[in-house]
């Protein structure tokens, strides 16, 4: 009977190692679907971390020439004199 007990006893220890094996293996497959998920969220906000970067580059490169007084002066000149050869281009090309 010592025997039976025993071989009963390894034949429950046996029964709970499986369910332990599977409930780790489900917990294991369920955490790498989550890791891929996160991959993909930590891909995506990179790229919109790169986005929004570059965004600021060319915001900040607009806002430099109205930030000097002399500078946005100078800017206005120069696009005043190039509307007027444009005008005086289109009076040649019209006659």
């Amino acid at each position: 009977m010592d025997t039976a007990i025993k071989l009963n006893d390894i034949t429950e220890k046996i029964h709970r190692l499986g369910n332990e094996l599977n409930r780790l293996k489900t917990e294991a497959k369920r955490l790498e679907v989550e890791r891929n998920v996160l991959r993909r969220k930590i891909e995506e906000q990179a790229q919109t971390i790169e986005t929004l970067e570059s965004k600021n580059v060319n915001l900040q490169i607009a806002k430099k020439p109205s930030n000097s007084g002399g500078s946005n002066e100078l800017t206005r000149k120069k696009i005043d004199y190039y509307i007027k050869e444009i005008d005086k281009c289109i009076e040649l090309l019209n006659s």
